[in-house]
């Protein structure tokens, strides 16, 4: 996945599970970005009783100019 004829490019992934129960809830991102890109990784899980949440987030930040959150 690229952006091609762009300088800069955004990636934004966002997950929510405040209400209710997660059970058994995996989370696995993994991203990579070139120069000029922007990559933010959001994860808000609220979680109770016996739930089991494993959250695993990576980002790989190549190139000059970069952001990530």
């Amino acid at each position: 996945m690229g952006c091609p004829g762009r300088t800069a490019c955004r990636y934004f992934s966002d997950f929510s599970l405040i209400k209710g129960r997660g059970g058994r809830l995996g989370i696995n991102y993994r991203v990579e970005t070139q120069e000029q890109a922007v990559a933010e990784l959001s994860s808000r899980v609220f979680s109770h009783a016996n739930d089991e949440i494993n959250n695993d987030e990576k980002s790989y930040l190549r190139g000059k100019i970069f952001q990530g959150d």
